[in-house]
């Protein structure tokens, strides 16, 4: 019984040791064909290039905007709604826009905008004022 467990034990640790080895390698530069491999690799991965971004990066959604930053924002543009110079409102729109994707921390799609509109019955506007990202 003794001798199978030390057999275990020995079988256990240098599993446990081989499968560190290729991430203590990766980590300190290694196999360079394998580093280029995995570079490859993940340079092709083509349309998961968007969810790979960080948060920060990736443009807000509805469900992401809280209500407070939504109460800001429409304040605002109430406001921009009221000037009559059109190059002052457009600013005003802009800023508001601007300000909004500041305190929700991601850019704003003129898509999210036009929705956001839509619910807050701010029309005639141009969604693409103030969209920080595409």
């Amino acid at each position: 019984m003794n001798r199978k467990l030390k057999r275990l034990f020995v079988i256990g640790s240098v599993a446990c040791c081989l499968s560190a080895v290729p991430a203590l390698s990766y980590e300190h530069g290694g196999d360079t064909r394998a580093t280029a491999a995995r570079e490859s690799h993940s340079n092709s991965l083509g349309s998961w290039g968007d969810s790979r971004k960080p948060a920060e990066t990736r443009p807000a959604n509805m469900g992401e905007i809280d209500n407070h930053a939504i109460d800001i924002y429409e304040k605002e543009m109430r406001h921009a709604l009221s000037i009559t110079d059109r190059p002052s409102q457009d600013a005003a729109v802009t800023s508001a826009r601007e300000q909004l994707a500041q305190n929700i921390r991601k850019p704003l799609t003129a898509g999210t905008i036009e929705e956001l509109d839509g619910l807050l019955d701010l029309g005639g506007l141009s969604p693409e004022l103030g969209a920080t990202a595409s």
